[in-house]
């Protein structure tokens, strides 16, 4: 390829976004927790669930909103050949290749094999998506909606299945398809997501953050946040006076 291929982990807080790009196509693979997002071009509502994929051609363009702190992973690469613009999609193949391309993109040599897999990948029919036993996209907005409310309070398994009005066992299937994850790591990302604004926003101290956020001490939030982000609220607090 003539240039180099760019592979980053972009972390962005609630906002709005634009992208312009004319030289290179984008490539977004979303790996945080589900994010609600409103695209400026139709105006609709939607969750960005972990593992849906953008692709942005070059010469496009697209802005949109984001209610979430996001975690995407970013690859760029070289226009040297046509493809089409998607959003949201599903593709297990181009998702394993661009996860490769974070681990295995030391290598020149590798990166080079892998981009060139990922654009002739592109270039063949989207995939068409396997039904699944999912929420709708009502019932999941107001799955998501309770929880960003109770996020503070001990929730359960059966407290959220009455927001959809199903049995334990049922909401358990729908809601780990639905939310790409199992329920406890989906309410868990949310709690470190507004836990980092609070440390970043604010000075309340780190112990009663981790109440705030539902978390039962200093010492589990701290514990959450290491194995999940890699970083301990006291680094987090100090980026808020870097």
């Amino acid at each position: 390829m003539r240039s180099a291929v760019i592979v980053r982990e972009v972390r962005t807080e609630p906002g709005d976004y634009s992208i312009v790009d004319e030289d290179a196509h984008r490539l977004r693979l979303h790996v945080g927790p589900p994010v609600r997002v409103r695209c400026r071009s139709h105006r609709k509502p939607l969750l960005r669930m972990p593992g849906m994929i953008d692709v942005l051609p070059a010469g496009g363009r697209e802005a949109w909103y984001e209610a979430d702190a996001s975690r995407t992973l970013e690859v760029v690469l070289p226009a040297d050949s046509t493809i089409a613009a998607r959003y949201h999609t599903r593709d297990p193949q181009l998702e394993h290749l661009l996860r490769a391309l974070s681990v295995d993109g030391t290598d020149p040599l590798v990166t080079d094999a892998i981009a060139r897999a990922v654009l002739a990948r592109l270039r063949t029919p989207a995939p068409v998506p396997v039904p699944r036993a999912m929420l709708s996209a009502r019932e999941l907005e107001r799955v998501v909606a309770f929880i960003e409310q109770h996020l503070a309070e001990s929730l359960t398994l059966e407290r959220i299945a009455e927001v959809i009005g199903a049995g334990a066992s049922h909401a358990h299937e729908l809601l780990r398809a639905s939310l790409g994850m199992p329920l406890h790591r989906y309410v868990i990302g949310r709690r470190l997501d507004v836990a980092a604004r609070l440390l970043r926003d604010t000075s309340v101290p780190i112990a009663e953050v981790a109440l705030v956020v539902g978390f039962a001490h200093q010492s589990h939030l701290s514990r959450w946040m290491r194995r999940l982000d890699g970083r301990s609220p006291g680094q987090i607090r100090r980026e808020r006076t870097a």
